[in-house]
């Protein structure tokens, strides 16, 4: 998982890769990020608004060797359960959260700067303070 820090606490804003094994976050990109997230999150302005985006990236060769044709899609399982659980943490901590199923696929590959032999991205997710849409208040 790859996270846009914008606006949270004790980090500097930045990409950072978060490493599953041990729970630690390495700084893989430094500086401001919100233009980015939002861009790469096929222009939706909420992935730079947040205080935290997300990329999630599943390795689909691994899963479709070890699960065959249902490997791509519990790698999705998998990644809007993380999504699941980064809104109830969210919640919990008195933010909101939206999962976003659109973005541009080989360009957060490249921005990332992950091979596709290393993995894919299959899923972006955005947590920080709701924001009035007007456009759902009819």
């Amino acid at each position: 998982m790859y996270l846009y820090v914008h606006r949270v606490d004790q980090l500097v804003p930045g990409v950072y890769r978060y490493w599953a094994d041990d729970g630690s976050l390495e700084l893989v990109k430094p500086g401001d990020q919100r233009v980015m997230a939002a861009a790469l999150s096929l222009g939706q302005e909420l992935a730079g608004n947040a205080c935290v985006a997300f990329s999630m990236i599943a390795d689909l060769e691994r899963a479709a060797r070890v699960h065959g044709n249902r490997g791509y899609r519990y790698a999705h399982y998998e990644a809007g359960a993380m999504g699941q659980r980064l809104y109830v943490a969210a919640e919990a901590m008195g933010f909101q959260s939206t999962g976003i199923g659109a973005f541009f696929d080989d360009d957060v590959n490249r921005y990332l700067e992950i091979d596709r032999s290393q993995g894919q991205v299959i899923y972006h997710f955005a947590c920080g303070y709701a924001v009035t849409d007007a456009r759902l208040e009819a």
